[in-house]
């Protein structure tokens, strides 16, 4: 295993200073959201690939969030189809992507069976051509707020190469065990997001769970996650991918929170 990052928290700052500090600073690994890739064309691409070689840093994943891409099945194919394609070119094997959110008036069920169907088959048949695998993120708002939605996701769209980026800060707050989740989908996790869940019991005995302000995202090591236990259970499934710091915590700045959770993980990998 090896600590990375999601890109997704240095805001519009160039891509190419991005790798370039990930390089100076020893980070190995990024998740580079769709929107720092920039334009998609040979040229752009052939860019990236000299500023990932000079740096010594390699992509980990493209990370193709839409949360609204069952609001548009067509669209949403052909935007997963290009940001497949660039897997390819930049060479990566995973494309994290949102299963989404369920459009108006759909359950999350309905949502599954219509057109999360309809996008992810043809999807993950594409992939299979091009040797790359489609990792879902587990954000509480889509459609995997819980493990029977998991479930149900795969038997839809039974392909091999469909799996997820494992995030255990979702799964923390909301009371599922994120432990025994990666046991249980051990050979579909091809990704993970290394996020912390900062819990405050005193607000929760106050407001309740459907209450405000009691729990919220942190960089790793500052919340409830038991990392070294998290990280025995992916190294006994066999995981040997990334760690992938999703910073979210506004209390610190992003390239500071980075190097910080990078830190407090690399003692337990």
């Amino acid at each position: 295993m090896e600590v990375g990052f999601l890109t997704g928290c240095m805001g519009k700052d160039k891509l190419e200073d991005i790798i370039a500090w990930a390089g100076e600073s020893g980070v190995r690994l990024m998740e580079v959201s769709r929107h720092h890739l920039g334009e998609d064309s040979p040229k752009r691409d052939e860019a990236i690939r000299r500023a990932l070689e000079k740096a010594g840093v390699r992509l980990s994943s493209i990370a193709a969030y839409d949360g609204g891409i069952l609001n548009d099945p067509a669209k949403g194919l052909k935007d997963l189809k290009a940001a497949i394609d660039r897997c390819v070119r930049l060479g990566t094997d995973v494309c994290c992507a949102l299963a989404g959110i369920a459009p108006a008036g759909m359950t999350r069920e309905q949502a599954i069976d219509g057109p999360f169907k309809k996008i992810f088959a043809p999807a993950c048949e594409h992939a299979a051509k091009k040797g790359v695998r489609i990792a879902l993120e587990n954000w509480y708002a889509t459609l995997l707020m819980q493990f029977e939605q998991w479930d149900r996701v795969l038997e839809r769209v039974p392909a091999e190469n469909l799996g997820f980026n494992y995030d255990p800060s979702h799964l923390c707050w909301q009371g599922i065990d994120y432990l025994a989740g990666v046991e249980a989908y051990g050979r579909r996790i091809f990704h993970t997001h290394a996020k912390d869940t900062e819990i405050r019991d005193e607000v929760v005995r106050r407001v309740g769970v459907n209450g405000p302000d009691w729990w919220r995202y942190c960089i790793p090591g500052q919340g409830r996650v038991t990392w070294g236990e998290y990280i025995a259970r992916l190294r006994r499934i066999g995981y040997t991918g990334v760690l992938s710091i999703e910073h979210e915590d506004d209390r610190i700045a992003p390239r500071e929170g980075v190097l910080l959770g990078k830190k407090y993980l690399e003692q337990f990998i």
